[in-house]
């Protein structure tokens, strides 16, 4: 899928200011204790909720054009479960609640490099132009913000059980996405049908059932899979940082 014009300045230009962002914050706050390190993620947290009530209040009230694709049960929308628990939680919670952030942040990054429109449509087009393009490019941003400021804040501590806790989870919002699904009638993550051809010609051989089983398991193994890549990079880089800090001190 190729960039629009719109495309190639919007995103180079929103991924600069979270780079930028979050390396003046790494600058400003690394000598800090770690919850003061935590603010900005907390600050980034409150946004996504307040631009979810926003969206819903929109739709609901203003435009009152609300349907059941405006529920919180797409892959995306995930995010505002992980945050809301790393917000009300404190220690391994909050460490689970982060892995879970970084790993399927991750994965929706690689999406939106890859193929922007999946994810933001014609967002870019004109940001201004409503509210609903506006949500979508910052709510995206903010997420792409947040898993990189784990890291560059040096907030997320890797352990390597947050790979099953963080598959099992992501597996338990995917099994809520498939019911959401058949009982909204509604197209929450691919489940009824897929835009990516050669999964839409699996459905369409080899039947819904299949379909849907194979989804289910390798989005968990996807999850899996970034997982245990980001565990042995963060952990590496995590000791190396420990070390140094040993022998500085």
């Amino acid at each position: 899928m190729l960039y629009t014009k719109a495309e190639l300045l919007m995103m180079p230009l929103g991924l600069a200011v979270v780079l930028l962002l979050g390396i003046t914050l790494r600058q400003l706050l690394k000598n800090k204790a770690l919850w003061i390190r935590e603010i900005p993620l907390q600050v980034l947290a409150g946004l996504t909720l307040l631009l979810e009530v926003a969206k819903q209040v929109y739709h609901l009230f203003i435009l009152d054009d609300w349907y059941p694709w405006f529920l919180p049960m797409h892959f995306c929308s995930y995010f505002l479960i992980w945050y809301a628990f790393a917000l009300c939680s404190r220690g391994r919670v909050r460490q689970i609640a982060y892995a879970c952030s970084l790993y399927g942040g991750i994965i929706m990054t690689a999406v939106l490099l890859v193929a922007p429109r999946l994810i933001l449509m014609d967002a870019c087009q004109n940001i201004f132009a409503s509210f609903s393009p506006f949500h979508s490019y910052v709510f995206h941003l903010i997420v792409v913000a947040y898993w990189a400021w784990l890291l560059l804040l040096r907030v997320y501590q890797p352990n390597k059980n947050h790979i099953w806790q963080a598959t099992l989870l992501h597996w338990g919002m995917f099994a809520l996405s498939i019911s959401a699904a058949y009982a909204f009638n509604t197209n929450y993550v691919q489940v009824l049908t897929s835009t990516l051809g050669l999964l839409e010609k699996v459905r369409l051989g080899a039947g819904q059932f299949v379909y849907n089983l194979l989804i289910f398991t390798g989005g968990g193994l996807l999850v899996a899979g970034v997982g245990t890549a980001t565990y042995c990079a963060t952990n590496s880089c995590y000791h190396r940082l420990i070390r140094r800090l040993g022998h500085e001190a």
